[in-house]
């Protein structure tokens, strides 16, 4: 009774401070996802809300959705960009630092933006007559940042990536002990070498931003949205990040008041399987294995690479469970009698079935939510972008093995299984992280829900430290340094001066009393 209570007036409390929002997602799947279920989250309570995209969006909504779709149509085919993005991941993967990947990306992104900023006139004037009170958008959405300024909105980000954290939250850095950049395979543990390279990271990571906005800085002054301000200029002035992070498995490390961090929002009690896949998992006798690389691995190319699916195919067909695995594309001719292939998974209903020994996955971080939310070790396999540095938590706290997509053999991959399914430490690490995760005040819906409703009343600027308009020389104290320097250098000289002074009339006098005597 006590919590049904609770929930009742939350929801209660939350719809009397009920406004008007538009979300903003990024054009990406698995971000649409999170966003989907922010809106549903925020209509739960109370909210009107309103999300935005473009017609070349890859998110399908559901048909009972609760809310409102805006559509800037662009000329650019919704199969052409997704193609477009997964050659630029595909190309990516081979090297994450590879900068004509990155430049190609941006550009594809940039374009998207110029289509939208040139047919969005329309939607844009009617969502201004529509009076929102706040927008929300996510730090992969470049374009957003565009219908935000125009329609005049205060806004708060979701970092699904940490870029907002990164880049535009003023956290104190400690290079000695926080990883820096999302391709950072660091861990909070660092030796010497570590931490040099940390350190060049870190210095780097101006330049990182501002290549990462060049193309939007253009964009910006071309159709004069807000030409006198950078593009980073905008996602500064965001009054809250929200941070799909928890210190159950990311590095402790400071943060501003402004940042919230709330763990992921997919992560909830499982719900019962339909009947042909609970039928599947009970008729498992030594359990089953969960595997999931997205969308994408179809797609892999190269020599390495592109063998990776059939790889894999072998790999599971040797291990002693049932296997259920993500996976669109044609079937491997290596699939073995113990795999069963899907287009989609129930992901977190399966993670939290008692079946489930082990989860394989390319390190996405809402899949590694869910695996800690259910107590389920794994084996990760990282791809590109902020799967590196996922890869490398999941390994520095013990939750799983770790195989680099270029590493992968059909034995690594069986022999990391086996490791997972005969050492119990992933196992009870995983069933105390579980326990950690869940043991908070408010879980991750009701955490978003509150801090939304808190915007809305009152703003969060008064929660940004002074650090944002600070300079480069003023944060760093390079100026004060400088001019204790440069006084101590004066004190210093004058000592010297003096002490050759009182040298030299020492000198002369001794010779004086020579000459005398």
């Amino acid at each position: 009774m006590g919590i049904e209570l609770h929930f009742a007036l939350l929801i209660l409390v939350s719809s009397v401070f009920a406004g008007r929002i538009i979300v903003v997602p990024s054009n990406g799947f698995s971000h649409c996802t999170d966003m989907a279920i922010v809106s549903e989250v925020l209509v739960s309570h109370g909210h009107a809300v309103t999300m935005l995209i473009s017609s070349a969006h890859p998110c399908d909504f559901r048909a009972d959705r609760k809310f409102d779709v805006a559509t800037i149509s662009v000329n650019i085919g919704r199969q052409e960009f997704a193609d477009n993005q997964l050659d630029v991941i595909v190309e990516g993967m081979v090297n994450p630092w590879n900068m004509s990947a990155f430049a190609t990306g941006m550009k594809m992104l940039a374009d998207l933006c110029e289509e939208m900023l040139k047919n969005g006139n329309e939607v844009i004037g009617q969502l201004r007559r529509q009076k929102f009170d706040i927008a929300i958008l996510d730090d992969a959405s470049f374009c957003g940042i565009f219908p935000v300024n125009q329609l005049d909105l205060p806004f708060i980000g979701i970092s699904t990536m940490s870029a907002m954290v990164e880049f535009f939250s003023n956290s104190p850095k400690p290079i000695s002990y926080v990883p820096c950049g999302m391709l950072s395979q660091h861990t909070d543990k660092m030796t010497f070498f570590d931490r040099l390279t940390n350190g060049v990271q870190c210095a780097l990571s101006p330049l990182a931003k501002k290549l990462m906005y060049w193309h939007f800085d253009s964009l910006n002054i071309k159709y004069s949205v807000r030409p006198e301000s950078s593009v980073a200029e905008m996602f500064a002035e965001m009054e809250l990040i929200l941070w799909n992070r928890d210190f159950t498995f990311e590095f402790p490390q400071p943060i501003m008041p402004h940042v919230i961090p709330y763990g992921s929002i997919t992560t909830k009690p499982a719900s019962p399987l339909e009947r042909d896949l609970e039928s599947f998992m009970q008729s498992a006798e030594n359990g089953v294995a969960i595997v999931s690389f997205g969308t994408f691995i179809v797609q892999l190319k190269g020599e390495t690479l592109g063998r990776l699916p059939d790889v894999i195919a072998k790999a599971l067909s040797r291990l002693p469970l049932n296997v259920i695995w993500k996976f669109k594309g044609a079937k491997t001719p290596s699939l073995g009698n113990n795999t069963k292939i899907m287009e989609w998974l129930p992901l977190n209903d399966l993670l939290g079935h008692p079946k489930t020994r082990v989860f394989i996955n390319q390190a996405g971080i809402m899949g590694i939510y869910e695996a800690i939310y259910h107590g389920v070790p794994m084996v990760a396999v990282p791809f590109f972008g902020d799967q590196l540095s996922n890869a490398a938590r999941v390994k520095a706290k013990g939750m799983g093995p770790v195989l680099h997509a270029s590493d992968v053999t059909e034995d690594k991959l069986y022999q990391s299984v086996m490791d997972v399914l005969t050492n119990d430490r992933y196992k009870l690490n995983m069933e105390r992280y579980s326990k950690i995760y869940k043991d908070k005040p408010m879980n991750n819906t009701e955490t978003i829900a509150f801090w939304v409703d808190y915007v809305i009343k009152h703003g969060a600027k008064h929660l940004h430290s002074e650090a944002r308009n600070l300079s480069f020389m003023a944060y760093y104290l390079i100026d004060v340094i400088s001019v204790v320097l440069v006084v101590t250098i004066i004190i210093m000289s004058i000592i010297v001066w003096a002490c050759r002074i009182l040298c030299s009339c020492c000198k002369k006098t001794k010779q004086q009393k020579y000459k005398v005597s």
